[in-house]
C-alpha cells in the first residue's frame, strides 16, 4: 500500500489530491469517521515530497502545479462537508434571491481552499531550504496559525477546524479543558507527521525503529488520559447547585417565521409549549434564537406585546424565560453614527438606530448581544473600512441585516440566582469567545439557535455537536435550544444526555448542574494558536532566506 501511494503521488498526483480531499470530507459529521483525520494529510505531504525530489534531481517543476493540486483537494473537502451552504437557494421564493444565496455559498466553499493552501505553500518553500523534519514543524505551526487567524477576522469561517471532525467522540477530547481546539489540531498534525515519516522510512528501506510505537502511543494518548481527566473528585466536576430546565423546540419553518401574518400563531405555540405541566417543577425555560419574530426596542423590553405573555408566565410559575430576539436601540442625537446603523426616516434622514441579535431573560433589561456574526448575512465584513459592502447583505428573511457588535459582555441572572451564558447560533464554533462569555460568571451555557435555513442536511448536525466541545473546554453543562433541531443537553464532559431530533416539535425537561470552577483554558484561551502565529512568522522568514545562511545557522539542507 505504501508503494502504491508513492507511485500514485509521482504518476497520478491529481487522483491522490482528490482522494485526500475525500478522506478529509468523510472525517466530519455526520459520519463517525473522524479518525481518518489522523492520516488524511499524508497523501498531500507525499505530493510535496515528490515535488521536492524532482526539483533536487534537476527535473522541471511547474510553479502553479502544487497549488492546483492543493486547491483540488481542499475544494473536495469544503464541498463534501459544507455543501449545505448552497441549499438556501432551493428554499427562497424569488429567482434573484436563489441565485444570490447559491453564489454566496459557492464563494464560501470556493475561496476557503485558497486560504487552506497557504500553510502548504509555506511547507513547500521550507522543504526546499530545510530538512524534512524541520520543514514538517513549519507546516504544523503554519496550519495552527491559519486556524487561529481564520477564527479572528471579519471573514471568519472556522467550520472545518480539525477539532470539529471529532465532535462525535467527546471521550477522545477531554484534554480540551487545557488546550482548546488548538490541542486537537496539534494532535492531528503530529499524527500525520509521524505517519508520513514512517512512510518515508519504509520507502527508503530504512529501519522503522521506535517510530511505530511512538505513533501508536500518540494516537492512544487521549484515551489513556481519559480516566485522569474525568476523575469525579476534581474541582471542575463539583456542582454548586442545579436548575430544572425546559428546552422548547417549536419547529417553525424559518422561511415563514418572519411573516407578519404568522407571528401571533408562533407566539401562541411557544407559550403553550413553555407552559406545559412539569411534575418536578421548572426554574428555567429556553426559547430559540429570534423567538420573538419582530424586533423589540430597548424602552419596550418589559412592555412589548410579544414579550409580555412570557413575563406573565415567569411571574405566574416563578421561573425564568430566556429567549432570543432582535434588540433595537436608538442612537441619541449628537453621537457618532456607526456604519451598521439604520435610519427610520423616509429618505434615510431621520433618527438612527442599531440592531443586535440578542438574548434576554423576559422581564429584565440586561441584554446579551451576539458578538460573532455570520459574514454577509448578519454583518458585512470590514464594514468600518469598506462601508459600501453593506449593500451586499444576504437577506434570509425577517430582521437580518447589519447587526451591531456588543460593547460589553454579560451573563444573565435568573430568579434562582444562577448565572446563564447565552451563546447565540454562530458563536458556538468559537471556543475562545465562549470561554470569555462564561468567564463573566456563567454557570450554565445556553445555546440558542435557528438551524432550519439549510434543511435536513449535515449542517445542523455539525453545528449541534459543537456543543460538546464548549462543554469540555469550560466544564459547564450545556442546554441547546434550536428552532427546528437538534435541541439537546450535555454534561460537562461533553456527552449528550437528551436530544430532540430534526423537525420535531416538543420540549426537553432536564435537571442540569451548575459549575463555577474555571478551567485552564478559561484562564488562558487559545494560547496554542497565538503562539503558533508568532512561530509561523519566523518560519515565513526562514522560507525566503538563502541556502548559505541556513547552512551556517545549522538548519541543515536537504540533499
Amino acid at each position: 500500500m505504501n508503494t502504491w501511494w508513492w507511485s500514485a503521488a509521482a504518476r497520478r498526483p491529481g487522483r491522490v489530491a482528490l482522494l485526500a480531499g475525500l478522506a478529509l470530507a468523510l472525517a466530519f459529521p455526520p459520519l463517525p469517521l473522524a479518525f481518518m483525520l489522523l492520516g488524511a494529510f499524508v497523501p498531500l505531504l507525499m505530493l510535496v515530497e515528490v515535488r521536492q525530489e524532482r526539483r533536487a534531481a534537476g527535473l522541471p517543476v511547474e510553479p502553479r502545479r502544487l497549488f492546483s493540486l492543493l486547491y483540488r483537494a481542499f475544494l473536495v473537502w469544503n464541498l463534501g462537508t459544507c455543501y449545505w451552504l448552497m441549499l438556501t437557494a432551493f428554499q427562497v421564493e424569488s429567482t434573484g434571491e436563489a441565485v444570490e444565496a447559491f453564489v454566496a455559498g459557492l464563494l464560501a466553499v470556493g475561496l476557503n481552499p485558497i486560504l487552506m493552501s497557504v500553510p502548504w505553500l509555506l511547507y513547500a518553500a521550507l522543504r526546499q531550504r530545510l530538512s524534512r523534519p524541520l520543514a514538517l514543524v513549519g507546516w504544523g505551526v503554519g496550519w495552527l496559525a491559519f486556524e487561529q487567524l481564520h477564527l479572528n477576522w471579519d471573514l471568519t469561517w472556522s467550520w472545518l477546524n480539525l477539532a470539529h471532525g471529532f465532535t462525535m467522540f467527546p471521550g477522545y477530547l477531554q484534554y480540551l479543558e487545557f488546550t482548546g481546539t488548538g490541542g486537537t489540531a496539534l494532535h492531528v498534525l503530529v499524527a500525520n507527521g509521524l505517519l508520513f515519516e514512517l512512510s518515508c522510512r519504509g520507502r527508503e528501506a530504512r529501519s522503522l525503529g521506535r517510530w511505530p510505537v511512538v505513533l501508536a502511543g500518540w494516537v492512544l494518548l487521549p484515551w489513556l488520559l481519559y480516566p485522569l481527566l474525568t476523575w469525579p473528585d476534581r474541582a471542575v466536576f463539583q456542582p454548586v447547585g442545579q436548575l430544572r430546565v425546559r428546552i422548547v423546540q417549536p419547529n417553525i419553518d424559518p422561511y415563514v417565521k418572519f411573516d407578519p401574518e404568522a407571528e401571533e400563531e408562533q407566539l401562541r405555540l411557544m407559550l403553550e409549549l413553555a407552559d406545559l405541566p412539569a411534575p418536578e417543577g421548572l426554574d428555567l425555560v429556553l426559547l430559540p434564537e429570534t423567538a420573538l419574530p419582530d424586533g423589540v426596542w430597548h424602552e419596550n423590553l418589559r412592555y412589548d406585546p410579544q414579550i409580555v405573555p412570557f413575563i406573565e408566565l415567569s411571574y405566574r410559575r416563578q421561573l425564568s424565560v430566556l429567549l432570543g430576539l432582535v434588540y433595537r436601540r436608538r442612537i441619541p442625537a449628537g453621537q457618532p453614527i456607526p456604519p451598521h446603523a439604520r435610519s427610520y426616516g423616509p429618505e434615510g434622514d431621520g433618527p438612527y438606530y442599531e440592531s443586535f441579535n440578542a438574548a434576554v431573560v423576559a422581564g429584565d433589561t440586561v441584554v446579551s448581544k451576539k458578538g460573532k456574526l455570520v459574514p454577509f448575512v448578519e454583518r458585512a465584513p470590514f464594514l468600518r473600512q469598506l462601508s459600501f459592502l453593506n449593500r451586499w447583505q444576504i437577506d434570509l428573511g425577517g430582521n437580518f441585516g447589519s447587526f451591531g457588535l456588543p460593547d460589553t459582555l454579560v451573563s444573565l441572572p435568573t430568579r434562582s440566582g444562577a448565572e446563564l451564558t447565552p451563546v447565540i447560533c454562530y458563536e458556538s464554533p468559537f471556543g475562545d469567545w465562549v470561554r470569555t462569555l462564561v468567564g463573566r460568571g456563567g454557570q450554565l451555557i445556553c445555546i440558542l439557535t435557528n438551524d432550519g435555513w439549510f434543511g435536513q442536511s449535515s449542517g445542523h448536525l455539525q453545528h449541534a455537536y459543537l456543543a460538546s466541545l464548549r462543554a469540555i473546554e469550560t466544564r459547564r453543562a450545556v442546554a441547546r435550544c434550536a428552532n427546528t433541531g437538534l435541541s439537546l443537553t450535555t454534561d460537562n464532559r461533553g456527552f449528550i444526555e437528551q436530544r430532540l431530533g430534526w423537525w420535531q416539535r416538543g420540549v426537553i425537561d432536564a435537571r442540569l448542574p451548575l459549575y463555577v470552577e474555571p478551567t485552564f483554558y478559561m484562564r488562558y484561551g487559545d494560547y496554542l494558536g497565538r503562539s503558533a502565529v508568532l512561530v509561523a512568522a519566523f518560519f515565513v522568514l526562514l522560507a525566503f532566506i538563502n541556502r548559505r545562511w541556513a547552512e551556517r545557522a545549522g538548519f541543515g539542507w536537504p540533499s
